[in-house]
């Protein structure tokens, strides 16, 4: 519809403002009703919402959407850590446990008993059958190991005694298992050799002045328990002084013996 400029007061044609609104009555209304037109600026119609509040929108929500992602990835990360770090040390702490009860201690020895017998018919020359010489020695083997059982394979063992330094009997080893804590009587038959008695070793024999010996055993030796099992050749060492060797009763006046592996 054309708009119509409005006449002024002095009859001049004034056109009507540029940014407000205009009521212009149209034609001449019909009796008792008016018409107008209502004019609004161009430059003031917007889209709802404008296209740059759209943009300011989605460049706040795409960061907040990273940041969570970025958080929730870093969260799954710290539990896997967490989770693994707990898990190590669960299993360090029952590995201390275990080899704190279970660490192997090795058996301690001592001579407690030694008789000989046939050694005067030896010494005296009689080397007929039935008059070799033999030792009865008793070592006490004590097992300091609360929780481990120990076990001695005597079968690959074996024991010797020396007097002045030179072999005068031998024998095996008995195989034996000692329970956790406990002290048990390892009994050892030795038979004397076959090569004569040297006269220095005769007067020793005779003599009474203590005499030294020296008592060697080897064999295999196995500490376990359910945690843990440990496999050792084992040397016995014992040096020990006697007051004689001929009486029925022989007495250790001293000795050390030391267990090496």
């Amino acid at each position: 519809m054309e708009e119509r400029d409005r006449p002024s007061e002095d009859g001049k044609d004034e056109p009507p403002p540029s940014n407000t609104m205009a009521l212009v009555p149209g034609p001449l209304p019909l009796e008792n009703s008016e018409t107008y037109i209502v004019q609004i600026p161009r430059d003031q119609v917007y889209r709802v919402p404008p296209p740059e509040n759209a943009k300011i929108v989605e460049s706040y929500r795409r960061p907040a959407q990273h940041r969570k992602k970025k958080t929730n990835f870093r969260g799954s990360c710290l539990w896997i850590i967490l989770t693994f770090a707990l898990i190590g040390l669960t299993v360090g702490i029952s590995v201390g446990v275990i080899i704190a009860l279970y660490n192997p201690k090795y058996p301690t020895f001592s001579v407690t008993k030694i008789h000989v017998k046939n050694l005067e018919q030896s010494i005296n020359g009689h080397h007929g059958s039935g008059h070799s010489p033999e030792y009865d020695v008793t070592l006490q083997a004590h097992n300091p190991n609360e929780r481990m059982d120990v076990s001695y394979k005597g079968a690959a063992g074996k024991a010797s005694i020396e007097l002045k330094k030179q072999k005068i009997a031998q024998g095996g080893v008995p195989n034996l298992t000692q329970d956790p804590n406990s002290s048990t009587k390892i009994p050892l038959i030795l038979h004397g050799t076959k090569e004569s008695i040297s006269n220095d070793m005769k007067k020793s024999l005779n003599g009474k002045k203590p005499k030294s010996m020296h008592l060697k055993i080897e064999v295999p030796m196995e500490v376990k328990s359910w945690a843990k099992t440990v496999q050792k050749d084992m040397a016995i060492t014992c040096d020990f002084k006697v007051d004689s060797l001929l009486g029925k009763k022989t007495k250790i006046l001293s000795q050390e013996c030391q267990t090496n592996f």
